[in-house]
């Protein structure tokens, strides 16, 4: 079965010497990745509208893990609305009980063992996407934190990392 980008009609598939796509994450949402990066960086589809026909949780986030976009399932998920996320660091945003810590997100001991940060930034410093990482993330003010597990999947895009969370009893189309 041929792939094709959504928007420009190129075939999503390699060809024989090419080095295959990292992750199936852009292929399987039928967009390739110049056309991914002409929509990020404004051209095309506005980025939000992009972001929210994506039926998962997904954010674009900067290689500090900085928040610069965010769809609709991913502020249902943070319990947050529209421009409420943007420029605030994930952990914030998710109310990550470490983020509260004297630091803050990103500077507590626990931050070196966050599968989001850790995976975020391998893909925003080196370019590998990662597919369905396993993550277990604790939310909420302390005395009543909550405990989520979840998959990752990652992309980066320019400057920028898809960043796609992926509960257990789901599975991206």
């Amino acid at each position: 079965m041929e792939i094709v980008c959504a928007w420009c009609g190129r075939e999503l598939t390699h060809s024989e010497g090419e080095e295959a796509p990292s992750c199936g994450l852009l292929r399987s949402h039928g967009i390739c990745e110049d056309c991914l990066e002409s929509l990020v960086s404004g051209g095309g589809q506005p980025l939000q509208e992009f972001l929210d026909s994506l039926g998962f949780p997904v954010t674009v986030v900067s290689g500090n893990v900085e928040v610069l976009a965010a769809n609709h399932s991913a502020r249902i998920l943070a319990g947050k609305n529209g421009d409420d996320v943007v420029g605030r660091l994930l952990g914030e945003v998710f109310e990550c009980v470490h983020s509260r810590l004297p630091g803050g997100c990103g500077r507590t001991i626990h931050c070196s063992g966050c599968a989001i940060r850790r995976t975020a930034t391998d893909t925003y410093l080196t370019g590998r996407a990662h597919r369905r990482v396993p993550a277990t993330f604790t939310f909420g003010p302390e005395e009543v934190a909550l405990t989520h597990d979840f998959f990752l999947s990652t992309e980066k895009v320019g400057q920028r990392v898809l960043l796609v969370i992926e509960l257990p009893d789901e599975e991206p189309d």
